[in-house]
């Protein structure tokens, strides 16, 4: 009865485990605009919401955009042209950013 509990509880854990690692959020550092591209459309974006021409309801174009500091600023705009006119990139704008893949399960004896 024992070993039918905890395979039930193992089998749920790791359910719960592959939901978990599914709904991690993906998306490219610096594509405001959710085009899967950094462009010159990004920085706009980010220039548009910054004077109050676009909406940013969900905060959508801030956690894409925000590269240098805690806050979208002008200055994260401007490492997007730096970046599409090849310049340094010390930001690695462009790379994938993985969110909520930070759980694991926890270990159960066998």
């Amino acid at each position: 009865m024992l070993k039918k509990w905890c395979a039930i509880l193992l089998a749920v854990l790791f359910l719960c485990g592959s939901m978990i690692s599914a709904s991690a959020a993906r998306y490219l550092l610096g594509d405001t605009d959710g085009d899967n591209v950094v462009s010159i459309l990004d920085a706009t974006m980010i220039q548009r919401v910054l004077a109050g021409l676009k909406e940013d309801k969900d905060g959508f174009v801030a956690k894409r955009g925000t590269i240098v500091d805690k806050e979208l600023s002008i200055i994260d705009a401007t490492m997007i042209q730096r970046y599409l006119a090849s310049f340094k990139d010390p930001y690695q704008i462009g790379t994938v950013i993985t969110e909520g893949d930070e759980y694991e399960l926890p270990f159960i004896p066998g």
